[in-house]
């Protein structure tokens, strides 16, 4: 059978359906290339690779045949310098597509300087993409402002926009120093300085732009009263028109005392008319013995003679067993102490009467640091001795702690308090490894070694252990906790010798108010009887 015009013939069998004819043939295309393709086919794509120049100017030798040359891609790359940044551009030549690079995003690393930046040196350099939006360069650099100081700012900010709040160099009129800030303007010297008062002849110290008048004289006035003596006021004051000072009476007053009387009274008519108000000023000593054992410490004038004693106003103030003191006055038994317990820890304090047992606390010892931890409870004796490292943090002005590891931080510094720290002196204070414990009751800082020695010392007596400087009692300071915890158990032991046990109290409490019950109950029947 003959499939086509070429008179080829079917290849297949009789009972095969033949199909298009596949014979190839060799044809010449358009293009002016042969090519060779089957019989049945009219058109053909001719992939003979030609050799053409692109729009972009580039030549290729391996275009096909049948892409339009508006299409093809060029495979030579960019190359072309990015006006925006300087780089070369990394993509395939494409002057069909954004041929000016409106829209290239360049991804190598960016070559200015930080937004901002006022140094302008290699360090300052970008570290973002090209293609990326440049940040304010925050690289701390020391700069100068137009006053002379100096500060240590972001790069991208200007100094002169901080203010300035060092100390002012500048000379006032007068020659002292501005002691203002700098940002502050100079006003007038504020410099104490010795003046003399025209009126009165004293020197003064007042402020170096102020003219020295009476009024800033605080010493006393040299002129004379009319009786002679000096004026006692200051200069700054009015002179007096009684003269105060002290002198003997010319007459025996109306007490029969001769006294020191003010001035003022001192003659023969004043003391006969104002008697009441002259025996008033007798400073002759009462010393009377009062009811309650103490002398009488007032005066004849102010005790009327004799007749009604100034009030007694000393108080007994002896220290009590339990830390409190007694603030009765003048009695010769304290009474039981009656305020609320003192004794506290780190997590709480004791809520009972003084008077009564404190329940233990049973939170867990706050004594731990990174050498020693106590597994014991706050009450109880600590299973490790307090740590005896030195504290390794930093004061604010800059030198090592002078306390140990895990205590609080005493405030004062070895070098630059030094004085402060030796105020109070137990003997090792001056020592080179010296160590001070933060006393948290009242906040004075002891030497560690002539504190114990200081608690030490008084092991024989039953009573609170105190700070040696100031005689607070100590509840709180962990460091002492020994010591504290044995003399809390000695004087409980005292309390409950004095108050009884709480247990044998109620019951007495009770059994007492049956009986006075009893008694009632007793005298009504009689009453009813009669």
């Amino acid at each position: 059978r003959i499939l086509c015009d070429n008179g080829h013939i079917c290849p297949k069998r009789c009972f095969e359906d033949c199909g298009n004819c596949q014979v190839p043939m060799l044809r010449r295309l358009e293009c002016g290339h042969e090519a060779e393709f089957p019989c049945y086919q009219t058109e053909f794509q001719c992939n003979h690779p030609v050799s053409v120049e692109l729009p972009c100017n580039h030549r290729v030798n391996n275009k096909p045949c049948y892409i339009d040359i508006e299409r093809f891609r060029c495979p030579y790359p960019c190359n072309v310098r990015i006006d925006t940044c300087g780089h070369t551009c990394t993509k395939r030549c494409h002057i069909n597509y954004d041929p000016d690079h409106l829209k290239y995003k360049c991804s190598k690393p960016c070559t200015e300087y930080r937004k901002n930046c006022s140094m302008q040196i290699p360090d300052h350099i970008c570290s973002k993409y090209c293609s990326e939006e440049c940040a304010d360069c925050d690289i701390v650099v020391k700069k100068k402002r137009s006053c002379s100081h100096f500060y240590n700012i972001r790069c991208s900010v200007d100094v002169e926009t901080v203010d300035c709040v060092k100390p002012c160099k500048k000379n006032l009129p007068c020659g002292h120093r501005c002691k203002l800030e700098c940002q502050k303007m100079c006003g007038n010297c504020k410099e104490k300085v010795k003046k003399t008062v025209p009126e009165c002849g004293h020197e003064v110290q007042i402020e170096c732009c102020k003219v020295p008048t009476t009024s800033d004289c605080k010493r006393k006035c040299v002129l004379k009263l009319p009786c002679g003596h000096i004026c006692k006021n200051t200069c700054k004051e009015e002179c007096t028109t009684k003269c105060n000072e002290l002198v003997d009476s010319v007459i025996p007053l109306g007490c029969g005392h001769s006294s020191r009387i003010p001035c003022f009274m001192n003659t023969v008519g004043y003391i006969h008319h104002n008697v009441q108000e002259t025996v008033m000023e007798c400073k002759e000593p009462c010393s009377a013995s009062l009811e309650c054992g103490h002398r009488c410490s007032g005066s004849c004038g102010e005790c009327y003679q004799g007749r009604l004693h100034k009030i007694c106003l000393e108080d007994c103030g002896i220290d009590l067993v339990c830390g409190h003191k007694c603030t009765v006055p003048c009695r010769q038994i304290c009474p039981p102490c009656l305020q609320k317990c003192m004794y506290k820890c780190s997590h709480n304090r004791c809520g009972r009467n003084c008077g009564e047992k404190c329940t233990p606390c049973r939170e867990p010892c706050p004594r731990h640091c990174r050498h020693v931890k106590c597994e014991a409870w706050c009450s109880s004796k600590c299973t490790v001795d307090p740590c005896i490292e030195p504290c390794m943090a930093q004061l604010p002005c800059g030198h090592k702690c002078i306390g140990f590891c895990g205590e609080p931080c005493p405030p004062l510094c070895k070098i630059c308090n030094r004085d402060e720290l030796l105020e109070f002196y137990l003997g090792y204070e001056e020592e080179k490894d010296a160590r001070f414990v933060l006393l948290q009751e009242c906040g004075h800082a002891i030497e560690s070694r002539g504190m114990e020695m200081w608690l030490e010392s008084g092991e024989n007596e039953i009573t609170v252990k105190r700070c040696p400087r100031c005689r607070t009692p100590l509840t709180i300071t962990r460091r002492y906790h020994h010591y504290i915890r044995d003399s809390i158990e000695q004087v409980q032991k005292v309390k409950e010798k004095f108050f009884g046990n709480q247990k044998e109290n109620m019951l007495l409490q009770r059994h007492l108010n049956l009986r006075l019950q009893a008694v009632y109950s007793s005298s009504l029947t009689l009453s009813k009887g009669k």
